[in-house]
């Protein structure tokens, strides 16, 4: 090894050792904030594009990977690293997209260790997890990490070989037939809305969509067993009740969201030629949340969405143009989606979409309503 100033006897200082220089650089007591990359919107929104990234890992047109990849070095020009190279990771490099990553999923998960029943993340994000964690842990969980070319390409070789065994997990036999069939059952729900939603469609053409997110007051809310058993009683009874005349039916989806808690999406349907009075609807169905829920319920009109990509529920729709079957589709997805990257385990007999009989079908007798 040539020698430095550092080195007189020409071998590897402390200075050089894995992760020595790095700690120099980032040091506890060299910020006045935690180091996190997360603001105050819900990673639950990430998680799509987390899913396609992380699927995407399979699928690379090389796996081979060099230090520029991940990495720009450049000389120290002053202090007691003054001639050594320093590297940090590029911002737009696939280290910095997995390590973002990775800091998403595991904020997610902490988060989440309050509920009794914790959601469990997608398959894909659960091995990606196990393969990849350490980058965004221990001496290596800095957002802004800085080290020294010895410990760049370490960290880049290990990063590689992650990204091998991670590959090796995903495309085994007995894991592709875990994939075939969660997807399965995401494809089937997606069809039983579009069906659902065109019933609706036939017998009304245009429809009065009221949307509420009920919520509760205490945040976040975390008791599933309880919001589960407020929604039976919210829905309890409905043909008798006036606040549901001329409703064609109901689409609720349960939903966590990090700051609210758990909360559901509650859309109602109603003939717009017979009720077109949705502020004072939504206002009367507001209070009956806050009465079934003995005022612990804190309901929202149409309230912030969990994902920004789904268009404004509240008001008319009809499903005769082009526009009109994009934004229906557009709503499906959301509906549907998060049982894909967010899994809860529920109660039995119970699950986070629910929907009422398809418009137009009459309940059996005997059968008990929702």
């Amino acid at each position: 090894m040539t020698d430095t100033p550092h080195s007189p006897s020409g071998g590897m200082t402390d200075q050089d050792a894995p992760l020595k220089v790095g700690n120099v650089f980032n040091r506890a007591d060299a910020v006045h904030t935690p180091p996190t990359w997360h603001d105050n919107k819900s990673e639950v929104e990430d998680l799509p594009a987390i899913e396609a990234m992380i699927r995407s890992l399979t699928d690379l047109p090389t796996y081979e990977r060099c230090l520029e990849d991940d990495f720009h070095c450049s000389e120290v020009a002053h202090g007691k690293l003054k001639g050594h190279q320093t590297c940090i990771i590029l911002p737009d490099s696939r280290l910095h997209q997995c390590r973002r990553a990775v800091g998403t999923l595991s904020n997610l998960e902490q988060q989440t260790r309050s509920l009794h029943q914790p959601p469990s993340l997608s398959l894909h994000a659960q091995s990606f997890l196990t393969h990849l964690v350490w980058c965004y842990s221990g001496d290596y969980h800095w957002p802004k990490l800085r080290l020294s070319k010895a410990e760049a390409t370490a960290m880049s070789q290990r990063f590689q070989r992650s990204i091998e065994t991670f590959k090796r997990e995903v495309t085994s036999s007995s894991f592709k037939q875990k994939i075939r069939n969660t997807d399965t059952l995401s494809k089937r729900h997606q069809k039983n809305l579009r069906h659902w939603f065109n019933q609706a469609f036939c017998q009304a053409p245009d429809l009065l969509w009221v949307h509420l997110q009920l919520g509760y007051r205490d945040e976040p809310y975390v008791n599933i067993e309880q919001t589960l058993e407020d929604r039976r009683a919210f829905l309890y009874k409905r043909h008798h009740n006036p606040l549901f005349r001329h409703s064609l039916g109901y689409v609720s989806k349960l939903h966590y969201r990090l700051h609210k808690g758990l909360s559901h999406d509650m859309i109602l349907l109603y003939d717009a030629q017979k009720v077109r009075e949705i502020a004072s609807l939504c206002d009367a169905l507001a209070r009956r949340w806050k009465e079934v829920t003995d005022h612990r319920g804190m309901p929202w009109f149409e309230g912030q969405p969990i994902s920004n990509d789904i268009p404004s529920i509240n008001g008319i729709w009809s499903n005769r143009t082009p526009e009109d079957k994009r934004r229906l589709k557009a709503l499906i997805h959301y509906l549907s989606r998060y049982d894909t990257y967010l899994r809860y385990e529920l109660p039995s007999n119970t699950r986070t979409l629910v929907k009422s009989l398809p418009p137009g079908k009459k309940r059996a007798k005997g059968k008990k309503d929702a």
